[in-house]
């Protein structure tokens, strides 16, 4: 059995679970994958209750998860997937029908579900400020909120970024500069305790960040599996950004099994830097040609996605950022290369480019089809969402919104958009 438009499979549920959010005492929420975990859902597994007493094996075994699988083999919809049906119901495809089975993941697992992968979220130590991000994602990007807030700029609803608070906290914000309560991971809790204990159950991780490769939890996960001699057994998957393999690093991941990477590159060169600020596109370059080298001669299964998140920021410039990947494609040949374009989250983004007007996603619509008419994979879903936003009615606050969300991260990095984004962009926004 596999994931197609007419059964409700998906792979996921029958081999890992979803840790996404912790505290300073455990688990704060679980799911069979982090797309089942939404503000309208973010509880899939109505487990909130249990989960501080909960291993991870516990939630794997619990009744729930068994009822997810078991709709899953009858052909119902669980509501703990809600996510993907509403994608398909769109007509688009969804996150199940891209799951996959990972090494020795195999069909056994239908009949004998068994734990062998946990995907993590670490934290949120990051390195980067990126625009469609958000401050609850990356530390860094308080930087940004306290300056919002300490200048009375106007971020209401800029997602992340809202100023709604009570006097009591903008006041304290505005005399002591504190920040957003910093996201820490429970590195003495009983549940981390028994992951770490049991890293020889496991055969893969999946881990976001922040910046995945600086966060301390993972840096600690990696250590354990090579200290215990499991690394060899163990793959990773994770996000980064790409921009912090340094040797010492790279010496420890080779000795892992196998390396299968999300790249988050959101564009080429200066619109690059605009969106994923404060990075060079030179720098990004050297440490992923660092990565490719130092993998090159090494026995390590390596996948690499270039993955990227479509806004009306870098629009127009994914073609240029596509060129990059082939030429890496051509320049380093031994490892398995693919590209992806991902959507905005949360949708309500005002740099969402279902808010563009209809003749510049006419416009999307026609340039990807023509950049992307040898390697359909990464963009027919996208076509598909332009064409359903197609109609939308976009009003001068959706433009006047977009502007505002653009020029107030201008205004606190010294930027000016005009140099970094696409002519069609900046005279759509400078309309009326």
């Amino acid at each position: 059995m596999k994931p197609e438009k007419d059964n409700t499979f998906c792979y996921y549920p029958f081999y890992q679970i979803a840790l996404k959010k912790w505290d300073d005492s455990g688990f704060i929420d679980a799911a069979p994958c982090c797309n089942a975990i939404r503000p309208e859902n973010d509880d899939p597994l109505d487990l909130n209750n249990k989960l501080k007493k909960l291993t991870h094996d516990d939630v794997f075994n619990s009744d729930i998860m068994k009822e997810v699988r078991s709709n899953m083999l009858r052909g119902e919809r669980h509501t703990a997937c809600t996510t993907c049906w509403k994608m398909e119901d769109k007509g688009m495809p969804s996150y199940r029908l891209h799951s996959d089975v990972d090494y020795e993941i195999t069909t056994d697992h239908l009949h004998n579900p068994r734990l062998t992968c946990i995907d993590f979220s670490f934290g949120d130590n990051c390195n980067l400020r990126c625009r469609m991000c958000q401050p609850g994602l990356s530390n860094k990007l308080r930087i940004d909120y306290k300056y919002f807030l300490k200048n009375n700029l106007d971020s209401s609803g800029i997602d992340g970024f809202e100023l709604d608070v009570d006097n009591d906290h903008r006041k304290k914000w505005k005399e002591k500069g504190s920040e957003h309560k910093v996201i820490s991971w429970p590195t003495k809790s009983m549940q981390w305790d028994y992951i770490l204990d049991n890293v020889d159950k496991l055969t893969q991780i999946k881990a976001a960040g922040g910046e995945t490769t600086i966060t301390e939890p993972f840096l600690q996960f990696i250590n354990k599996c090579i200290e215990v001699d499991h690394a060899k057994n163990m793959n990773l998957h994770f996000h980064t950004n790409a921009t912090k393999f340094t040797d010492d690093l790279l010496d420890k991941l080779i000795q892992f099994k196998g390396l299968d990477l999300n790249f988050s590159i959101d564009s080429f060169g200066k619109n690059y830097e605009y969106i994923r600020y404060p990075m060079k596109w030179e720098a990004l370059d050297k440490s992923i040609r660092n990565f490719f080298e130092k993998t090159k001669n090494e026995p390590i299964k390596v996948k690499i996605q270039f993955t990227n998140v479509l806004s009306s920021l870098n629009a127009f410039n994914i073609y240029e950022l596509y060129d990059y990947w082939k030429q890496i494609n051509r320049d380093y040949s031994h490892i398995k290369l693919s590209f992806w374009i991902d959507f905005i989250w949360p949708e309500k983004k005002f740099i969402n480019v279902k808010f563009l007007s209809k003749e510049l996603k006419e416009e999307l619509i026609e340039h990807y089809s023509t950049i992307f008419i040898d390697y359909e994979y990464p963009i027919k879903h996208i076509i598909q969402y332009l064409k359903n936003n197609l109609n939308l009615e976009i009003t001068s606050e959706d433009r006047k919104n977009m502007l505002r969300e653009i020029v107030i991260f201008d205004q606190v990095r010294n930027q000016n958009y005009r140099d970094y984004l696409d002519p069609r962009i900046c005279n759509f926004l400078e309309k009326g």
